[in-house]
């Protein structure tokens, strides 16, 4: 292979990236056919890589388990019933030996209830939420040894950023409440001074650590541990204080808003401006996967000592 033809495998590279981004993004919609749509995702990004039998390119697919650190999560290790599936797909490829970039894509359901937690006073302050969350990610990754390495066990490390969706809901009398437009914290409120209404869509950078074993040439499994940070406080819909509940009973939605601002077990509403939150730390999930891995066989330059990618980089 030509140091021209790697350099067109790289440029075709971001085509597929496209399509690895497209895809994701439009999936964010709201949907209640999330496997399905996975399932889309998947055969969309292997087909996109049917054209190649060689290169430093990579493709994967994974599931694990998804849980939620916040506001509505008093435990350093996570009550397992909060614990829920998680599903990611990814594209990337390997600019260097050690060194890839790509494009990662997670979809899985997030719970909080203060029922499970530790603390008397957060299971009197009795909140709860569910979301789902599409996450992607452009991601960079370093691991200890090159891909092709022989070495069984291949440790690495992974940071990025992207953008992920989600839409808090909670529970009563059997029915799914969306909680952003009740402006629960008094983000409806007019000339208030409360704070305004949070976006659904935000920044993510999400860190890992975790290793590869060599299965084949091609095939490599990959587990991981990783934090998805976010940039909000409002995942849960919890974030800072109870605001007044006469001014929070005149909004659009005034009388569920009450409702799902305090479900104190008492049946009170704490005075406005008393802690509903912590506003001090943003809340993230973590992700704990295993994937497959597949890198499509990479041919060296004939004669040469050095592939295709090593020259066209010096690395």
């Amino acid at each position: 292979m030509t140091i021209c033809n790697q350099r067109i495998h790289l440029a075709t590279f971001f085509t597929i990236i496209q399509k690895a981004v497209t895809f994701p993004i439009i999936f964010m919609l709201p949907s209640g056919l999330p496997v399905k749509r996975f399932l889309i995702v998947l055969f969309v990004l292997f087909s996109s890589f049917s054209g190649f039998s060689q290169g430093p390119l990579f493709v994967r697919a994974g599931v694990g388990i998804i849980y939620y650190n916040g506001d509505l999560n008093d435990r350093i290790l996570t009550h397992s019933k909060l614990v829920k599936p998680v599903v990611t797909v990814a594209a990337g490829y390997y600019i260097f030996n050690r060194l890839s970039v790509g494009v990662h894509y997670y979809t899985g359901k997030l719970l909080g209830n203060d029922a499970y937690a530790k603390g008397y006073g957060y299971q009197q302050r009795n909140l709860s939420f569910q979301t789902r969350i599409h996450e992607v990610s452009f991601i960079t990754e370093l691991s200890l040894f090159a891909y092709r390495t022989k070495w069984f066990i291949n440790p690495f490390l992974m940071g990025g950023v992207g953008i992920f969706t989600f839409r808090p809901e909670a529970m009563m009398d059997g029915n799914v409440v969306a909680l952003q437009p009740l402006g629960t914290e008094g983000q409806y409120i007019p000339n208030g001074g409360n704070p305004e209404p949070y976006k659904l869509t935000q920044v993510v950078a999400p860190a890992a650590i975790g290793f590869y074993m060599r299965l084949s040439p091609s095939f490599r499994l990959r587990f991981e541990i990783s934090n998805h940070f976010t940039f909000t406080d409002y995942l849960d819909d919890v974030s800072k204080n109870y605001p007044d509940s006469a001014l929070l009973s005149a909004t659009p939605n005034g009388p569920t808003a009450v409702l799902f601002s305090s479900r104190k077990k008492d049946g009170s509403f704490p005075s406005a401006g008393s802690d509903r939150g912590n506003n001090f730390a943003n809340d993230s999930y973590t992700t704990v996967m295993i994937s497959i891995v597949y890198n499509p066989p990479f041919k060296k330059n004939k004669g040469a000592g050095k592939n295709a990618l090593d020259k066209c980089f010096g690395f």
